[in-house]
């Protein structure tokens, strides 16, 4: 039933309190159930400028969160990980995404 279906902010908030709680691979688990579509964010030129309207945006802070829990759990290796497969699904990827697999590569020694 569609009226039971998690959507995107659900799953953003389940995975980034997966983050806080230490629970990476939780956290990696969930984003299988991430929608990639769906509502694109509404906003003029700025948000379209910015990727904020592009499709499968809403799903992009999901991922950024599963990649800052595996940096904060030294996975850099599953944080490389989640960003690729973010970037081969095509969606648009983001600073924070940069930074935090950044982030887990230099927590891991990775640079």
């Amino acid at each position: 039933d569609e009226a039971l279906r998690p959507d995107a902010v659900l799953l953003t908030a389940a995975v980034s309190a997966c983050e806080r709680g230490a629970q990476w691979e939780v956290a990696l688990s969930l984003l299988g159930d991430v929608p990639r579509e769906g509502p694109r964010a509404q906003g003029g030129r700025f948000r379209q400028g910015i990727g904020l309207d592009a499709p499968g945006a809403g799903a992009v802070p999901a991922f950024n969160s599963a990649i800052s829990a595996c940096e904060k759990a030294g996975r850099w290796r599953e944080a490389l990980a989640v960003l690729a497969g973010v970037q081969d699904e095509g969606l648009p990827l983001d600073i924070v995404s940069f930074n935090a697999a950044i982030s887990a590569c230099e927590k891991g020694r990775e640079w």
